[in-house]
């Protein structure tokens, strides 16, 4: 306005580079400052999520536990839902490519694959993995997983969403995991992984030989963790999955959740048809659950029943059989959604499932780990 107002051009020019440099100042000021904030801002932060209420985008975390406590068949179950965008154990998962760090086992690390993708129906085209190990803490050896990062990118037109490490020994390099300096090292090289992919890493460990003190090695890798998950193997064929580290978001229950045997379609040089592992169902709380009076009463009535556990009941009969236990409900339909929900109930505690149109009681003893399991 005051430009407009002007009677003397030169007057106006002189206004002109006056509000110039002003306008240069605090634009300077405002980039100087780009690297901090003021007060409370940011308060409204929401976790971004790979896997929801599990597995947040963007971090650095950790899954461990003893040798053979399935923690490498979990790490895949959460690539291969997130490879493919499936929910996972009922939890949404981001679709996105991932890049498994197989450290070990090739052959086997493709058989578990196979099982997952028979189980859960998929091909997993964006299910990539390394055909060795990485030593993070070699820059050059970083530099080439942000190389194939990329290259995915590039060729398949899909970012790379998770990376994980299998295992944090076998992509150590000649260092000395219990070494503070060498440790950070594989810090550093995950931060610079993580920075320049803007992938989250899941790094899949060993726990020391007292598996209730945590991950073995420097307490420089906990430290660093964003989250931690430990594993250890159930009674019967599955595992317990425990949130022990959670910075940015709450940590869950722990859970239960069970693997079944698969045939993955070809047989050894005996004749025999060779398998893999591979979740099924839901999970469970891993803590005691106390059966309420309902369901409880289901499971009564299917173990008293003629049929046993293998061969499955009616879902008709089954629902009109309990829908009639709700006498005080108001209308039939009330009758009916209490029944839905008592049956569901029954099934995501792990006590019964449903497959072609048949109700099946599962042990929740002995050697039976069908809990919830689709029919596959």
């Amino acid at each position: 306005i005051q430009i407009q107002e002007c009677q003397d051009p030169s007057e106006a020019v002189k206004l002109m580079q006056d509000h110039l440099e002003l306008t240069k100042e605090s634009l300077d000021v405002k980039s100087g400052l780009a690297g901090i904030m003021s007060g409370d801002e940011g308060y409204d932060f929401e976790v971004d999520w790979l896997i929801k209420d599990f597995l947040p985008s963007k971090s650095l975390g950790m899954v461990f536990g003893p040798g053979g406590s399935y923690k490498s068949f979990h790490a895949l179950d959460w690539a291969g839902c997130i490879a493919n965008g499936r929910p996972w154990a009922g939890c949404k998962a981001k679709k996105g490519a991932v890049l498994y760090v197989a450290g070990e086992g090739q052959s086997g690390v493709g058989k578990r694959i196979k099982a997952w993708n028979i189980v859960n129906r998929e091909k997993s085209e964006h299910l990539f993995r390394t055909k060795g190990a990485v030593n993070m803490t070699s820059k050059e050896a970083v530099d080439k997983v942000i190389s194939y990062c990329r290259l995915i990118k590039s060729t398949y037109n899909v970012d790379v969403e998770l990376i994980v490490l299998d295992t944090v020994n076998r992509c150590f390099g000649d260092g000395d995991e219990n070494s503070t300096q060498d440790m950070t090292k594989f810090v550093a090289g995950c931060d610079q992984l993580m920075e320049e992919t803007g992938a989250g890493i899941v790094c899949v460990h060993h726990s020391g030989k007292d598996a209730t003190r945590g991950a073995r090695g420097s307490s420089v890798l906990r430290n660093a963790m964003d989250y931690e998950y430990s594993i250890a193997r159930t009674p019967t064929l599955g595992y317990t999955l425990k949130c022990t580290k959670a910075k940015e978001f709450e940590e869950p229950n722990a859970q239960d959740y069970a693997l079944k045997k698969v045939e993955i379609g070809i047989k050894n040089e005996d004749g025999e048809q060779l398998t893999s592992l591979a979740r099924v169902g839901q999970g469970r709380d891993s803590n005691n659950i106390e059966v309420d009076e309902g369901v409880q009463r289901l499971i009564d009535l299917m173990q008293n029943s003629s049929m046993g556990i293998d061969s499955g009941m009616n879902h008709k009969f089954i629902k009109e059989e309990v829908k009639s236990w709700f006498k005080d409900a108001p209308t039939d339909d009330a009758k009916r959604k209490s029944a839905e929900r008592l049956i569901k109930k029954a099934m995501d505690h792990g006590y019964i499932s449903f497959r072609k149109n048949f109700y099946y009681l599962l042990e929740t003893t002995g050697d039976n780990t069908d809990w919830g399991a689709e029919d596959f």
